[in-house]
């Protein structure tokens, strides 16, 4: 009797752990309901949420649904079908689906990489952390007046310059992360970042899928403000056709992404020239097609700074009309601390832009960067074309200029709308005074360890977003101007 009780125990420890569950359509603002104690929310979007908790400590009065057991040693994947009726039996060595609902699946990966996968799908890693969220709810300023400063400003944004980007983007014959491509890709953005006048421009670390790391890294471009607060104006950078995970020879992605890259060097270009009273980050990510690497990486390295994000922008395929008049959608895809970004862009972008139809729209399945910074916890909307018809070519090797890429009008007012939106909330101050001469940047690896508060005598001290302070009481990046010692007066030495 005593043996048999020991088994039963050791059947019992053995059997219990944590499983991955699913509730439907629960709003948003139900979600501190959810994640409290040892459950953890790792995904939440309009259609579906995603927990994790022992089994023993499944949540109450919720229909839900236990999909796999042990989820923090696997990998999940939303997938967004594009073509309808895709025979998923031949996809099997690839990954088990768990769930599927018309185009929409979760997915859990195995194996090795999938470097050989062919399939038209959008696709959201799971990253296996709990997700942040606010309640707070914005409201966005009245306009009592058209600033001429964001009128002149969108002047400079026009189809020449969105061509030109363009078509660079494209003529590097792919931008597939894996391939090194995208490495020369990155450095023309962050050369043009550098071109354009921004206060700093850098590489910022993009993360790795489940198989391994990138052969680059995401581009930041910073337009200090007097705060440290920071919108956000971003894209993705990568390209696929069809084969993320592989080594693609031919990625042109004109609409998805060029479209929205050369929306985010467009802004850069004509906001450089002006000061803000709040930072304005410009970022093109990598790793989207892989499931929002390098956005994921980046909105999660913001939350565990405790960056002040405002807000986030993010384009994605702004440049395919369907036919007739074009409409930009603006997503918040549900989430209620994003709505005043929606309500903003239509807004201050039917002021700016007169007759340019903006509406609030969604996409299924938090397919784009924006969904990164919500799981953050911050705002964070998407603007794209029309989505009720679909662009044809998209993933596929005949995203290019001309088919793919078809108004160029409706690209510019899509940034025009944008530029004057984060214009306004960031606060146009005035036009940046052209400085003489430069200083010349010198960049020094230094400790990074500061034990106690340090006073620097004989030096000007900044913070990264350009703001002076006094004291280092914290390990940080700032920047040092010397006011002595000939060697390097008027230079800025970079100090980690």
């Amino acid at each position: 009797m005593r043996s048999v009780l020991i088994i039963g125990l050791f059947f019992s420890i053995s059997t219990a752990g944590e499983i991955l569950f699913k509730i439907d359509k629960l709003s948003y603002d139900k979600l501190p309901e959810i994640q409290k104690g040892n459950v953890e929310i790792w995904e939440w979007n309009p259609e579906f949420t995603l927990g994790v908790c022992d089994e023993s400590e499944v949540p109450d009065g919720y229909d839900i649904e236990i999909l796999d057991k042990n989820p923090r040693i696997e990998h999940y994947f939303i997938v967004k079908l594009i073509e309808d009726n895709v025979d998923l039996s031949k996809y099997k060595k690839y990954a088990d689906v768990l769930w599927k609902k018309g185009n929409l699946l979760l997915v859990r990966g195995k194996g090795g990489r999938p470097h050989d996968l062919k399939i038209r799908a959008e696709i959201k890693y799971v990253r296996k952390r709990p997700i942040k969220f606010s309640l707070i709810k914005t409201p966005f300023p009245s306009l009592r007046y058209t600033n001429p400063l964001i009128e002149e400003m969108i002047l400079n944004i026009d189809s020449a310059t969105v061509y030109n980007y363009l078509l660079r983007l494209q003529n590097f014959v792919t931008r597939n992360s894996h391939h090194d491509s995208i490495a020369r890709a990155t450095e023309y953005v962050f050369n043009q970042f550098l071109t354009s006048g921004l206060d700093l421009v850098y590489y910022s670390y993009a993360g790795e899928d489940p198989w391994g790391s990138f052969p680059t890294n995401n581009v930041v471009g910073i337009k200090y403000g007097e705060t440290d607060s920071a919108l956000i104006i971003c894209a993705h950078l990568d390209a696929t056709a069809g084969n993320p995970y592989g080594v693609e020879e031919i990625a042109p992605g004109a609409d998805d992404n060029g479209s929205g890259s050369a929306g985010v060097l467009t802004a850069a270009k004509a906001m450089a020239p002006y000061t803000f009273h709040h930072e304005i980050r410009f970022i093109c990510f990598i790793g989207e097609e892989q499931g929002l690497i390098g956005s994921g990486t980046y909105a999660d390295s913001c939350a565990n700074a405790g960056s002040n994000i405002i807000g986030v922008y993010n384009m994605d395929m702004i440049g395919y009309n369907s036919g007739g008049i074009e409409d930009l959608d603006a997503c918040d895809d549900n989430h209620s601390p994003s709505q005043f970004l929606v309500d903003s862009l239509i807004y201050f972008g039917g002021e700016y832009v007169p007759g340019f139809p903006i509406i609030e729209g969604s996409v299924m399945g938090g397919s784009s960067d924006h969904a990164s910074f919500q799981d953050a916890g911050y705002s964070a909307i998407l603007g794209i074309e029309d989505g009720s018809v679909q662009n044809p070519y998209y993933h596929s090797t005949g995203d290019t200029i001309g088919t793919s890429v078809n108004d160029f009008g409706f690209m510019v007012n899509t940034i025009k709308a944008i530029v004057a939106t984060v214009a306004e909330l960031a606060g146009v101050t005035g036009v940046k005074a052209q400085e003489a001469k430069r200083f010349e940047k010198v960049y020094l690896n230094l400790p990074t360890i500061i034990s106690k508060p340090l006073n620097l005598k004989n030096i000007t001290i900044y913070s990264a977003s350009g703001k002076k302070v006094g004291i280092l009481k914290k390990t940080g990046i700032y920047f040092i101007k010397l006011k002595k010692f000939p060697k390097y007066k008027k230079k800025i030495i970079y100090l980690k």
